[in-house]
């Protein structure tokens, strides 16, 4: 299984009004990035200094994924759930959803393959165990999308 990491940026700006010389100072930036597994578990955490947030136009733009891009318009509901469920998204990104997978801790409970007309599911983990399940959305790109469902 393809394990997917987090992570989360956090940008410290320190701009003073004026330098050593008297002229107007160079702000200057600390980025501390923390990266996660699927679990949630905090697995590195890295400070860079002097980071600008200034992209130089030399420098090549880097393309979003499509789990990037489209994250927030999967919705999942109600959660927690007693056992059905519902997954929605917008249309417009249906093509590009390639699978989706229920997963519990230990197997892939469902396998979905879909139909790029479709923008919405319904999940039973009725007769399942109590306990944390996720929904993984297979992008066309690869990129993946995890969301936490609580059973209770």
């Amino acid at each position: 299984m393809k394990t997917q990491i987090l992570i989360c940026i956090i940008i410290f700006s320190f701009c003073p009004l004026y330098g050593q010389d008297g002229d107007l100072g160079n702000p200057s930036s600390k980025l501390i990035v923390f990266s996660y597994d699927n679990s949630g578990n905090q697995i590195m955490r890295q400070y860079v200094e002097n980071f600008s947030p200034i992209q130089d136009k030399n420098e090549p733009q880097q393309e979003l994924s499509l789990s990037e891009l489209y994250e927030e318009a999967i919705i999942v509901y109600p959660n927690p759930t007693r056992g059905l469920f519902y997954i929605e998204w917008e249309k417009e990104i249906s093509n590009y959803i390639y699978q989706v997978r229920v997963l519990s801790a230990s197997a892939v409970l469902q396998l979905l393959e879909l139909k790029g007309s479709e923008n919405k599911l319904s999940i039973d983990l009725t007769l399942s165990q109590s306990g944390i399940y996720f929904v993984q959305f297979v992008f066309t790109d690869q990129s993946i999308v995890s969301k936490k469902i609580i059973k209770l």
